[in-house]
């Protein structure tokens, strides 16, 4: 099964490994993107735990937490400049945590992320595809 989040921002500048943001404005923009986040899982009504909770209230949604994780991150970015991507997933750590209670247990439960770039110049956005490992 696969849970798909569409994001209306890039990563803030300030949650880059190489950006020197002053100590408030990193935490701002972490709050920024764990918003973002929240949000787009609300809107597809996924509960914390919603299985443990109350199952007859959650017929017809996914069961979460799940075991173990893949992660793939598509960043459309208004240009064509050449990106690094492990600065683009490393600062999309404050988003990725904001999946700890939602749709995994803890971010240890993330077996492989990767990310790609596209060009998309009128809208700018990071979709985010949370794939469930099944393990036998």
């Amino acid at each position: 099964m696969t849970l798909t989040i569409t994001l209306p921002i890039l990563p803030p500048r300030e949650l880059s490994s190489n950006a020197r943001a002053y100590r408030y404005a990193k935490s701002e923009a972490q709050r920024e993107l764990k918003t973002h986040v929240i949000a787009a899982l609300s809107q597809q009504s996924v509960w914390p735990y919603a299985a443990e909770i109350d199952e007859t209230m959650y017929v017809g949604y996914p069961a979460f937490p799940w075991a173990k994780v893949k992660v793939k991150l598509t960043f459309y970015v208004p240009d064509a400049r050449r990106r690094d991507k492990d600065n683009y997933i490393a600062s999309m750590k404050a988003g990725l945590d904001a999946l700890q209670g939602r749709v995994i247990k803890d971010d240890r439960d993330i077996v492989g992320i990767e990310a790609e770039f596209i060009k998309d110049k009128a809208n700018p956005r990071t979709v985010m595809e949370i794939e469930e490992v099944k393990h036998d």
